[in-house]
């Protein structure tokens, strides 16, 4: 994010702590979610991805596979 210019923090801490405790540190599962919301942030219109945006992606994931992670 530095290489594009970002100088401000991107996600929220407990966006953060939601995406590590719903991923368990799982590299593949983190960059998916990640990934979602910042294609989310740019949708809405987000300067600052918060745990509500984690919560609507991690929803719409589990509705898409049918489970839970």
């Amino acid at each position: 994010m530095k290489q594009a210019g970002v100088t401000t923090p991107v996600f929220t801490d407990s966006a953060i702590g939601l995406i590590h405790s719903e991923t368990k540190g799982i590299p593949r599962l983190i960059n998916t979610i990640c990934t979602h919301a910042l294609y989310e942030a740019k949708r809405t219109g987000s300067e600052v991805i918060e745990d509500a945006h984690i919560g609507r992606i991690l929803a719409d994931t589990e509705r898409q596979r049918g489970t839970a992670m």
